[in-house]
C-alpha cells in the first residue's frame, strides 16, 4: 500500500546519500520512531560508515503515545539514532544503551522570554482540538458550563471555524496567531491532547485538560501539580468547579503555584541558547559541523 511504498523510497533516499563521495554524515533528524524515519537512518547507513544520527525529540509527547517509545535492541538493525535528543529531563530514560540527553527547545523560544500575571485577569482560553467529532463534544461541554466570563477561542489552523459558529454563546471571541499574545489576558486554558497546556502551566497559568469521552485521550500533563495547577473536567460542571478552584488558588497560594509553574519548566523545557544548540548537536564555534 502506499504507506509501504513511501516508506521504502525514503529508504532509497537514504541509500543515495550513502553512496555520495563525501567523508561522513551527521544527520539531525525529527524523530517520531515511525517506519519512514527508520528507513531514512537505514539508507544511510548503507555504505557509508562514518554516520552519526541524532533523533531529537524535541517537543513535548503524551505517554499515551507508545510509538515514542524506543526499542533499543532494534539497534542491531541499523535504523535506530546515534542519540537520542529530547525536550526536558521530563523524557529522559535511565536505562539503555541508547544515548539520551536533553537538546534545546527551538520551538518554545517563546516560553523563556514570556513573564505572565494572572492576577486581576479573568479571561478564559479554550483551544480546540483537530477532530471533528472532539470540537463538537468540547462545544457541548463548554455550553453545558454556561460561563459567564469573556472566552477566547483559537481553533487548529487546519479547522474551518466557520462551521462551529452558531454554537459559539456568550463574550466569545475567536482568536487567531501565537497563544503567547494572549496568555497575559487569561486565568485559565481549557483544552484537550496539546502540549499548549504544559506551556501554559509552565508559565503559571492553571489548565483544565477535558475528556470527551470518545476515542483515548492523550494527557500531556503529569500527575505532579494535578490538583492545583491542572485538573480534568468531562462536564460543564467540572469546568465551572476547576475555574473556582484556581481562582482562588492564584489569590490564597500564588507561592506554591509559581513553585510547580517552574518545576514544570525544568520538566519539560531546555532553553534553546546558542551555546545549548552548538553542544547538543557538536557543533563548533564557527557553527559549522566538524567533519
Amino acid at each position: 500500500d502506499h504507506a509501504t511504498v513511501e516508506n521504502h523510497t525514503r529508504q532509497l533516499f537514504g541509500r543515495r546519500i550513502s553512496q555520495l563521495n563525501i567523508p561522513s554524515i551527521r544527520c539531525v533528524s525529527w524523530f517520531e520512531n515511525q517506519p519512514q524515519d527508520k528507513n531514512f537512518f537505514k539508507g544511510l547507513k548503507a555504505f557509508q560508515r562514518k554516520v552519526s544520527i541524532y533523533g531529537a525529540q524535541l517537543y513535548n509527547w503524551p505517554g499515551t503515545l507508545l510509538n515514542h517509545y524506543v526499542d533499543e535492541s532494534q539497534s542491531e538493525f541499523g535504523f535506530m539514532p546515534d542519540q537520542m535528543l529530547v525536550n526536558g529531563t521530563y523524557y529522559l530514560r535511565g536505562e539503555g544503551s541508547l544515548d539520551y540527553k536533553v537538546g534545546p527547545s527551538m520551538r518554545y523560544s517563546r516560553l523563556f522570554e514570556t513573564e505572565i500575571y494572572t492576577l486581576k485577569k479573568t479571561s478564559l482560553l479554550i483551544l480546540m482540538p483537530i477532530f471533528e467529532y472532539e470540537i463538537k463534544k468540547m462545544m457541548e461541554i463548554i455550553q453545558e458550563a454556561a460561563l459567564t466570563k469573556e472566552i477566547l477561542i483559537k481553533f487548529h489552523p487546519f479547522t474551518d471555524s466557520g462551521k462551529y459558529m452558531n454554537h459559539l454563546q456568550g463574550k466569545v471571541e475567536l482568536i487567531e496567531g501565537d497563544i503567547y499574545t494572549f496568555f497575559n489576558q487569561v486565568e485559565c486554558v481549557i483544552g484537550k491532547a496539546t502540549g499548549a497546556l504544559v506551556e501554559a502551566a509552565s508559565l503559571g497559568i492553571p489548565v483544565i485538560h477535558i475528556e470527551t469521552g470518545s476515542g483515548l485521550s492523550h494527557n500531556y500533563m503529569p500527575q505532579f501539580g494535578k490538583g492545583v495547577i491542572w485538573g480534568s473536567a468531562s462536564t460543564g460542571v467540572e469546568i465551572r468547579d476547576w475555574i473556582g478552584k484556581f481562582h482562588n488558588f492564584l489569590l490564597t497560594e500564588p507561592e506554591k503555584i509559581r513553585y510547580i509553574a517552574c518545576k514544570y519548566k525544568e520538566m519539560f523545557f531546555c532553553e534553546p541558547t546558542d551555546k545549548g544548540i552548538d553542544e547538543a548537536f557538536d557543533l563548533n564555534r564557527t557553527g559549522k559541523v566538524p567533519l
